[in-house]
């Protein structure tokens, strides 16, 4: 790997880039381009471009074409969710979408329609952008939050992200009106559920950067952490991702991989089991703007438990509740009930075929 690496992030009418050295993380180099956009606040391939080439010229020296990148992406109906029921979840989402869904991770699952990953890899290429990393905005900005940082944070890139936080890692983000799409990054904290600049004055620059420039960390969030992530080998790097496929056909795992030629392709992988379940409807979406620090109300499917990718369904049957009583543990005594009515109806049948034999030779020795 190179000594530095170009982190950038893509939203919906900016782009912005750093240089970051690998040994050290320290800040080396920073710029931004604005850009107008009719198609906010989803990407413009067209302007996303050219703002990325202004920034690579301001950066100037600092990205040598060998330089490692890793961009941070922001699109409408991604997220990050967490729990056995996610699977289903997103078969239905991709269905309801009528698109691919890109996922990565471990405990928190990113995932994101497959369009704008492919415009963003795309781009690069145009670029000779050495492109290694793809990561979700929520999970790029978290990285450079100080550990025992609140619950919960919000920050605006491409969409405006509020997300849950157990033990630093993001088990679920979501979209949020409530939030700008350029919002810098603000975090709860400790107990106190109220949302704050955090403490990133410690994050170390070059003396250069420092004296040139002015940089608010709090807007240049994903990008540092997309370069962090990068550097680290974080999880949840979407260019090898699965994918959820958007028609009704099973989920197939597959990477997805620049070629030599700077052009996208996908390669099949192993098939992903999920239940098919009706999709979800247009009700379903991402309206919940509390920020619960349970995580209880962050998604539209359930957050409860981290999700194995090896996991496997229980074979162990569910308990029956008769009148809000379990019966597990009570089959010798149901077993006892149901020996006693057997014999019991085995005595009277007994009794009455006696009653139709004596009935018979009564009637016969008339």
């Amino acid at each position: 790997m190179s000594l530095s690496i170009l982190g950038v992030e893509v939203g919906a009418r900016l782009v912005r880039g750093i240089v970051l050295t690998a040994d050290h993380r320290v800040l080396v180099g920073a710029a931004e381009a604005y850009f107008p956009s009719e198609t906010e606040p989803d990407f413009d391939p067209s302007a996303t471009s050219e703002a990325l080439r202004q920034v690579l010229y301001e950066l100037g020296h600092l990205v040598p074409r060998s330089l490692s990148a890793s961009i941070s992406i922001g699109p409408v109906n991604s997220g990050v969710g967490s729990g056995p029921s996610l699977p289903t979840w997103l078969e239905g989402r991709a269905r309801f979408l009528g698109e691919d869904l890109i996922c990565s991770g471990e405990v928190g699952l990113a995932f994101t329609p497959v369009g704008p990953l492919r415009q963003v890899v795309d781009c690069c290429a145009e670029h000779d952008v050495k492109l290694e990393r793809v990561d979700l905005a929520p999970l790029a900005a978290q990285r450079i939050l100080p550990k025992g940082v609140g619950n919960t944070f919000t920050v605006g890139s491409g969409i405006g992200w509020q997300a849950g936080v157990r033990s630093n890692v993001v088990l679920a983000a979501t979209q949020s009106d409530a939030v700008a799409h350029d919002a810098r990054l603000l975090a709860s904290s400790g107990n106190d559920p109220a949302l704050v600049p955090p403490p990133l004055h410690r994050f170390p620059m070059s003396a250069r950067l420092k004296e040139n420039s002015e940089i608010d960390l709090g807007f240049f969030a994903p990008a540092v952490g997309t370069a962090i992530g990068l550097v680290g080998g974080a999880p949840a790097n979407l260019l090898n991702g699965f994918k959820v496929a958007g028609g009704r056909r099973a989920a197939q795992a597959y990477a997805l991989r620049q070629t030599q030629h700077g052009e996208s392709e996908t390669v099949g992988g192993d098939t992903l089991e999920v239940a098919d379940l009706p999709a979800f409807g247009a009700g379903d979406g991402n309206d919940a703007h509390s920020l619960d620090p349970n995580l209880r109300d962050l998604m539209p499917f359930p957050v409860t438990e981290p999700m194995k990718p090896t996991a496997r369904a229980s074979s162990k049957p569910t308990t029956e509740r008769l009148g809000g009583h379990g019966i597990s543990g009570k089959s010798s005594q149901i077993d006892a009930m149901v020996g006693s009515g057997q014999r019991l109806l085995s005595v009277m049948t007994v009794i009455v075929l006696i009653l139709v034999v004596a009935v018979a030779l009564v009637i016969t020795f008339r």
